[in-house]
């Protein structure tokens, strides 16, 4: 067991950067359409990132063939599960807090609720005036 830890960065490492060719193997045009983002060595998942749903489908559809091409390639049981990211996905791991952008409009720490609550009513949200009845259709 302990050997077989060792090996599974290493697996992981070489899952990532023989991308290409697996998924060459598996099917001509995913490479160009897909990219391998990130491997859990603990969890035996590949990360991968389809650049349109419809290869989001595809991905999920070719699962069990992507999985054996892996470990096959690797020449261990590397990879026991995908996990599909949505297109256009930003990566898993959040960028440092100095790197992260400000809060949106507005103040620092300011509930944006209360912004718009503050905001001028609009020229719908006043409350209309009903206009009275004509005589003739007023009940009595």
């Amino acid at each position: 067991m302990a050997e077989r830890t060792w090996d599974m960065p290493a697996a992981g490492g070489t899952v990532l950067a023989q991308w290409p060719d697996i998924a060459t193997a598996v099917s001509p045009t995913l490479p160009a359409h897909v990219r391998a983002t990130g491997y859990d060595p603990d969890a035996g998942r590949l990360d991968l990132r389809p650049d349109s749903p419809a290869y989001a489908t595809q991905l999920r559809l070719l699962t069990a063939r992507i999985i054996a091409t892996t470990n096959e390639r690797v020449g261990a049981q590397a990879v026991r599960a995908l996990r599909i990211l949505p297109p256009g996905a930003v990566d898993t791991i959040p960028p440092p807090a100095a790197d992260r952008p400000a809060p949106g409009p507005g103040r620092a720490g300011e509930d944006q609720g209360d912004r718009i609550r503050r905001l001028p009513p609009g020229p719908r949200s006043a409350p209309r005036r009903r206009r009275p009845l004509p005589p003739s259709s007023r009940r009595t």
